[in-house]
């Protein structure tokens, strides 16, 4: 805050409250923590406790300070599946600080069924079958996210159990929208926003086209203007063009801005001038890497709002374990890089120099904040305490630090085996088998490097390489040169992230049925998915049939038909569904010949509505659509099979007798003409057109329909009943006045809600009813 204006400085003092100024009934006490990671290497003998002795370490705080409330902003889990020792020592701790008789003064003014998941009535100090002391609201964050069957999380199960209030999550990711929780203690109001993790591209996708909706509440003259405070998890620092949230994205009337996910400890707030609020980092509460953020101090924050002003003091993390990292250059030191057990005692070295800089750090720090809490509240020391403290703090065991140190080994030196040289640091440190990274340093590219070999080039910097790998972008690398139509590379990244990081096996599964449904959806009536599910191959056909012609039947037929007067023989094709019938000169068809793979059911008569099938005048016959055969014979196995709709080709006359084809695209299921078993159509068709993957609605009986089937009934053909077109109904309509219906609904839902809220996109804010 040092490079703002004094305009901008005094506008960020003004929202602080100054020491002394708060009023202990009128104001939040809230104790905020993000990123606990519990159950972080849970197995390993060393640093299996760290984050369940970090996390009470919170707890303690929170009923040492007597605070309203614990604010946790995500990533309360390590796993998106914790074990039954993890859930079991949350549950243990939850219940040992936070039950209890201690009064809650802070009144609950929202709608609960706008903030919690289905099923919690109301928030938890509000269950009368509950004993709650201090009340936990909190987040998810990546690592704890919903996901699997139900698409549900551990905070789930700890909201179900009454321990904690969840809230954050959104029921649509590319349409968020995000309403408060409301709070009042005497006459300060806090309105609570939670974002809970969805991932960074998305989302930042999301609020470019301007569906992230905050509904900040109505502000009232005659009380106390809403603190609006709003808590995240997501990326902070630019990892990719997208993959992180600006803080230009934020709505300008929050106050303040709890960012989790970021690990590294900035928790003194940043006053942001161009959208006018603060923005506070806690980082995690342990280490989850050795990267240089988190080798920084750990804190919690004890905010306090009061009257539209905010205080935030840090407290430090005694038991989080200590992390030290150091840098060494062998070429600095001038050691023979042949001379392998030189370079090795002197990295040996600089390890033990390490050790003992964490250890002494620890041990000062811890004994200043032992001082500091066993103050009076006068601010005198007790001296037998104090006493204890300068004798015992010798006696106070550290414990084993965190080492990470990186040896640059340019100038010829080889490097060895790390998990081999931190056997040496066994009982010494806490991570011995990762102890030393190597690199190189980083030179301008010169047609000296240009000459190295690719096994050279390829041997620079491994352990980084590593550690930097996404399995996402190995997937979207490889599948950004497919052509996938109906699994979208994007998604199937995810999937697969979700498969690897959250355990889900059936992730991948779930999406290619999710995407399956979707193109189904999308095309009704075409494509491979609506001919499988109807029954039918590539060519339309149906799966169950033989419709393979026998060559010598084939070539007999031919002949037959040459021989007649007049006749000719039919060329050959492919399909008999794709062959459009052609008649001959004295008006004979001929049909093509098929093979049943059951064999044909006898001919009866029945009340069945018959198809029009309209030719030549002298050739007009009504076949029945019993699937046991027709008139001359020809007999079709009974197959019943459900078709998907399809566009056909209907024959009519015309004024002239001659025929043409029209093209019935419109209709539903039932009022296509669908070719069933057994039935051919006569005549010359002039054309047909293929089938189209789109399903239309119900054909109009248009004054052509009227006078061709005028002219058809005048020649003595039956009309189709069932498929008619002058005497179909027009089809409901649906979707407008449905969607004003719902839109009345929700407006008269929402305004029972206790407080109003107005809808706030970025900077531009309107009413939502």
């Amino acid at each position: 805050m040092d490079d703002l204006s004094p305009d901008m400085l005094e506008q960020s003092n003004a929202s602080q409250l100054s020491q002394g100024e708060g009023e202990e009934q009128n104001t939040f006490s809230i104790l905020v923590a993000t990123d606990s990671h519990l159950g972080y290497l849970e197995k390993d003998p060393v640093r299996g406790d760290d984050s369940f002795k970090a996390f009470e370490e919170i707890l303690k705080l929170a009923a040492e300070s007597e605070v309203d409330m614990i604010l946790l902003g995500g990533d309360l889990f390590h796993e998106n599946k914790p074990s039954r020792k993890t859930l079991y020592n949350t549950t243990r701790l939850l219940k040992q600080y936070c039950l209890g008789d201690k009064p809650i003064s802070l009144e609950f003014l929202s709608d609960p069924t706008d903030n919690f998941p289905e099923g919690i009535e109301n928030v938890n100090y509000m269950d009368a079958n509950l004993n709650i002391a201090i009340p936990v609201f909190s987040i998810h964050g990546n690592h704890d996210d919903p996901a699997g069957d139900g698409n549900l999380c551990a905070l789930d199960q700890l909201a179900m159990n009454g321990l904690v209030n969840y809230f954050g999550r959104s029921q649509e990711i590319d349409n968020v929208v995000v309403k408060p929780i409301l709070l009042q203690k005497g006459v300060s109001r806090l309105a609570l926003f939670g974002i809970g993790n969805i991932r960074d591209e998305r989302l930042h996708q999301t609020f470019l086209r301007r569906n992230v909706k905050l509904m900040r509440p109505e502000e009232d003259e005659e009380e106390e203007p809403w603190y609006n405070m709003l808590v995240l998890h997501q990326n902070r620092v630019m990892h990719g063009p997208k993959s992180y949230i600006p803080e230009a994205f934020l709505d300008d009337f929050i106050n303040l801005v709890i960012w989790g996910h970021e690990h590294e400890c900035l928790i003194d707030p940043v006053y942001n001038p161009q959208q006018g609020f603060h923005v506070s980092q806690p980082g995690s509460s342990v280490a989850t890497s050795l990267s240089e953020g988190e080798s920084k101090e750990k804190h919690v924050a004890l905010l306090k709002i009061c009257r539209g002003k905010f205080k935030l003091d840090k407290i430090r993390l005694a038991s989080v374990r200590p992390f030290i990292m150091g840098d060494l250059v062998l070429a600095d030191h001038q050691v023979d890089p042949t001379n392998q057990q030189k370079v090795n005692s002197l990295i040996s070295r600089k390890v033990r120099e390490l050790v003992e800089e964490a250890k002494a750090d620890w041990l000062d720090k811890n004994k200043t904040s032992a001082r500091k809490r066993r103050m009076d509240p006068e601010g005198q020391t007790n001296e037998e305490d104090t006493d204890q403290d300068q004798g015992g703090h010798q006696q106070m065991e550290a414990p084993k630090p965190l080492v990470r140190l990186k040896v640059e080994y340019s100038g010829g030196y080889e490097i060895f085996n790390p998990q081999r040289f931190g056997q040496e640091f066994v009982d010494t440190v806490a991570n011995p088998r990762d102890i030393v990274q190597f690199y190189r340093r980083k030179t301008a590219f010169t047609k000296s490097i240009a000459a190295k070999t690719k096994a050279e080039i390829d041997h620079v910097e491994p352990t980084e390489k590593l550690d930097s790998l996404k399995v996402e972008n190995l997937v979207q690398k490889y599948l950004s040169a497919q052509n996938l139509s109906i699994l979208p590379e994007m998604q199937l990244a995810d999937a697969v992230r979700i498969y690897v990081e959250k355990d889900e096996k059936d992730a991948i599964n779930k999406e290619k049925d999710l995407q399956a449904e979707k193109y189904a959806r999308d095309h009704p009536n075409g494509g491979l998915l609506d001919l499988k599910r109807a029954g039918r191959d590539d060519d339309g056909n149906d799966m169950d049939v033989d419709h393979t012609v026998d060559e010598d039947e084939e070539s007999m037929a031919s002949e037959a038909e040459a021989k007649k007067p007049g006749g000719k023989a039919t060329p050959r094709a492919k399909s008999p569904r794709k062959q459009t019938a052609a008649s001959t000169g004295n008006g004979n068809v001929k049909r093509p010949v098929r093979k049943a793979t059951t064999p044909p059911a006898p001919m009866t008569s029945s009340s069945i509505p018959t198809r029009t099938i309209v030719a030549d005048d002298s050739h007009e016959e009504d076949e029945p659509e019993n699937q046991g055969g027709n008139d001359d014979g020809y007999q079709q196995p009974a197959v019943t099979r459900n078709r998907s709709p399809r566009k056909q080709a209907h024959v009519i006359l015309d004024s002239e007798d001659e025929a043409s084809v029209a093209n019935d695209h419109t209709g539903d299921e039932d009022d296509f003409l669908v070719p069933k078993a057994g039935t051919r159509t006569k005549g010359k068709a002039r054309a047909k057109s293929p089938p189209k993957p789109k399903a239309a609605p119900k054909p109009r009986a248009t004054a052509a329909v009227k006078k061709t089937a005028a002219a058809a009934a005048a020649a003595g053909v039956v009309q189709d009943q069932g498929t008619s077109a002058s005497t179909r109904a027009a089809p409901p309509l649906k979707g407008r006045a449905g969607a004003q219906n719902a839109s009345q609904i929700s407006s008269q839902g929402s305004s029972q809600a206790p407080s109003r809220l107005v809808a706030s996109i970025g900077s531009r804010k309107k009413k939502l009813f």
